[in-house]
This record gives structure tokens, sequence and C-alpha cells, in this order.
């Protein structure tokens, strides 16, 4: 299943889009940095309806440039002219925000991670089935054309049978300061591992530390045992080198996913012999957030369940409940 989701995911871009004028619209809630690029991008689609936030200056300075109308977040959650909402607020407000326009009948992506806990993320998909919505979670690196094209490798045997996963993802200083580190950088790495293995690990442990935003952890290790896959995640906002390194290792080598690279670096293939010990995989570059969107678009045209929407944003949301209570 996730292999066809996968190649769906990559017809969206390879597919030309239907007319503007007949293109599903798309009302953004959350102005903020991220909400900025949603709207540029779904602009760019003519795909966007209207923008919202609780800055309603900010919003309307953002309507005003890309000619779209601004309106109140009430209007956008309940009101009838807004079928289909991208939602880009603190992961705190997920659960009401998501919940109150599912009620209310309306297509909903949502930046990651669905919620905090599986209970919450669970009314949310039942609501969704109920009302016969589309609701998509945005786990960006999924539709990254590296890990697209890792994941292709992997499900092909290209390194045999995986046995170890190991994330690196560093950075400077918070994006997101009111969150532990686990809740702000650990989705997208687990996002990426249940894209290998689409399971429950059956072991967790998490050793977290808080240095300059307590209590909120700044510096996490995470170890989980998937059977005999093993994944392992640093995560730190207090490194000044940035380092978004994804790698899974075969019983024949390995696949390094280094998003901090140039474009005809960030995948590799290494064997542990051979003349080709590192071999660099063509890419096609492509934004990934881009490709979120238009994958978006077609879910909200055909009705097609989402690559990053059900159980598997469940299970994301489950994990992650899980590190936060160990931690």
């Amino acid at each position: 299943m996730a292999r066809g989701l996968a190649a769906s995911a990559n017809k969206d871009n390879k597919t030309c889009m239907s007319n503007s004028a007949t293109r599903p619209k798309i009302t953004v809630i959350g102005c903020g940095h991220w909400g900025k690029n949603i709207v540029r991008n779904l602009a760019g689609m003519g795909a966007l309806g209207a923008v919202a936030d609780r800055d309603t200056a900010r919003a309307a300075a953002l309507a005003e440039n890309y000619g779209v109308p601004s309106v109140s977040i009430d209007d956008a959650l309940r009101g009838e002219a807004h079928r289909a909402l991208a939602i880009a607020t603190p992961v705190v407000t997920h659960a009401e925000l998501v919940s109150t326009a599912l009620a209310a009948g309306k297509d909903v992506f949502i930046e990651k991670p669905l919620s905090l806990t599986r209970a919450d993320a669970e009314v949310l998909l039942k609501t969704a089935r109920e009302k016969n919505c589309i609701l998509m979670v945005g786990h960006l690196l999924r539709y990254h054309p590296a890990f697209m094209k890792l994941l292709e490798q992997v499900h092909s045997g290209t390194v045999g049978h995986v046995r170890h996963i190991a994330a690196h993802r560093i950075h400077y200083w918070p994006a997101h300061p009111d969150e532990s580190v686990l809740a702000d950088l650990a989705p997208h790495d687990l996002a990426m591992i249940d894209g290998i293995v689409a399971s429950l690990p059956d072991q967790i442990s998490v050793h977290a530390y808080s240095y300059l935003q307590e209590p909120n952890a700044d510096i996490a290790q995470v170890h989980l045992q998937y059977g005999k896959v093993s994944a392992h995640l640093y995560l730190s906002r207090l490194n000044p080198y940035k380092e978004h390194r994804f790698t899974v290792l075969g019983e024949t080598g390995a696949l390094v996913f280094d998003d901090s690279k140039n474009w005809d670096e960030k995948l590799v293939l290494s064997r542990p012999e051979g003349p080709s010990v590192h071999q660099a995989i063509a890419l096609e570059m492509d934004e990934p957030l881009g490709r979120e969107m238009k994958h978006f678009i077609t879910c909200l045209e055909t009705r097609a369940e989402p690559l990053t929407g059900g159980e598997h944003a469940l299970r994301v949301s489950t994990i992650l409940e899980q590190l936060l209570e160990a931690a």
C-alpha cells in the first residue's frame, strides 16, 4: 500500500493539474512562518481561497498581496464558503481546530503532528470518516523527492532486509520554544520511519534534557524497537551546526538521506565494499511542500486517502505520546 500511495504522490507532480478555474480553493488558517509558505504554494497553483490568522493585520497584508479575502478563523472553520482548509498553527491547537472543521464537514490539511495524544487522533479520524472528509497531516518529508526515492530503493531490496534506522535532526535554537524538542522535531523522523516499518514499536526508551527552555527538553535521544528493526533518533535544538540526516542500514548496504546537502548529494547509497563505496542517487529537483500541496489537491478532487492520513497519522501520534510520557 505504501508503495502505491507513494507512486500516486509522485504522479501528482507529473500530471497536469486541472484548470485553475475549477480547482478546489483552500483557505489557510495560520499565516506565520510556515503558513506563509503554504499560502505561497497554493497561490502559485491557483488553489488559494482565503487566509485567516489571529493576527488580523498579518492576515490582511498577506491577503492583499495574493488578492484573496482575509476572513476570521471562526468564519474559516464554520462558513460554508470555505470547503477545504490548510491549518498551520501550534500543535496544542490542532485537536480543537480540526474537530471544529470536520464537524462542519470540511476537508482538512493540518500541519504535523495531527495531535499529541492517540485519544485525540482517534476522535478526529472517526469524525473524518463519519463526515466523509479528507484529513491529511503535513508530514512534509514523506513528500521529499530524496525520501520517496529512498523508500523506492528500500522496497526494491537495494540494501536487503532493513536492520537499523538512524536519524539525526539537530540545529540551533527552538523554532517552537513552548514545545519539547520531541514534539517539535521527532514527528519528521517518526513519519519517515513509518514509511519503512508501518507499525507501532515493541519497545521505547527516551533520554531528554532541558538546558535553556525549562521545563521543555532541548535535546533528546530516542530508541525504538520494531521486532528485528531498531531505530535511534538524536534530536537537538542547541547545536550551532544544522544536520538533518536519515540513514537506513540494510544487510547489504545503507541509504543516507542528508537534507543539508546539495541536491546531487542528498541521497547516497553506501556499500561495505566494491569499486563505488558511496554512490549518489539522481533525484528530481522539486520543492517538497509543493508536492505535498499538489497531493492534497488531488485527494480533494479524487477523494482518495492521503499518503499521510488515517492510520499513518494515528501511529505517529501514538508513538509521539509515548515518547512525551517517557521523557
